[in-house]
């Protein structure tokens, strides 16, 4: 869906604050919320690129969770298979050392991908450009009322109809 005028620099601005907030975590997940939240009905840009921070900043943190939940279980599960004695005991031992260190690169090299990702995504928004993160954005795109883009457009021109 194209947009139908170029967001002005306020709408520019607090889709790049919604898309930066991914660096603090819950915190910034909540704040991009009530960006969302309140800027839905006046801004169909914000709406949408707000939306799809919030959204991308969760598929985020349970990918990470998920990613270190598999580092625990493994480490657990590795370190009674250690125990054992001669050859068998070091390939074990080695084995769990070489998975716990693969697995540990996992939740880092997520989390480097979706602050990376969040990053250029500010960035397209500060150049109003339409930025869509993979997996969430045709959902978050499909979910915001269009409706806020006429009521911004028809106050634009009543306001320049004015001055």
């Amino acid at each position: 869906m194209p947009h139908s005028a170029r967001p002005s620099a306020q709408e520019r601005v607090f889709a790049a604050i919604a898309h930066l907030l991914t660096i603090f975590s819950l915190p910034g997940m909540l704040i991009a919320t009530v960006i969302w939240l309140t800027q839905r009905r006046r801004s169909r840009y914000v709406a949408m690129q707000a939306r799809q921070a919030v959204l991308w900043q969760t598929t985020g943190h349970i990918v990470v969770f998920l990613a270190i939940a598999l580092l625990v279980v493994t480490a657990i599960l590795g370190l009674g298979e250690s125990d054992a004695s001669g050859l068998l005991g070091q390939v074990a031992g080695g084995s769990i050392v070489g998975s716990v260190m693969g697995l540990f690169l996992i939740p880092i090299l997520a989390t480097i991908f979706f602050f990376v990702s969040s990053i250029i995504g500010a960035i397209a928004s500060l150049f109003g450009m339409r930025y869509t993160y993979p997996l969430v954005g045709k959902f978050a795109h499909r979910s915001v009322n269009p409706s806020a883009d006429a009521r911004r457009l028809s106050s634009q021109a009543s306001d320049r109809q004015r001055y």
